[in-house]
């Protein structure tokens, strides 16, 4: 599994556009997350397994690496163990 230090500080590149998409706190209608997603081409995935009430907490799960990740989504097949 990717260590939580590993999300905080990776970014990945847009299949699409080849843009940057670092992980940072996103807002669906079902909450706040912790996800990437691309400036061009839109939300991209949702790392965090849950949904926050408000950014502020999301913003504290993140730094304090509180959160179980998504690890086995299909969007991140083939990122784990890249440590």
């Amino acid at each position: 599994m990717m260590s939580h230090a590993s999300y905080r500080q990776g970014s990945r590149n847009c299949p699409d556009c080849g843009r940057a998409m670092p992980v940072q706190i996103l807002v669906s209608g079902a909450g706040w997350y912790i996800g990437r997603t691309c400036e061009r081409c839109g939300p991209w995935d949702r790392i965090s397994s849950r949904y926050w009430g408000s950014r502020r907490e999301a913003e504290a799960a993140l730094a304090e690496g509180d959160f179980d990740d998504r690890a086995n989504a299909v969007e991140n097949e083939g990122l784990i163990g890249d440590d």
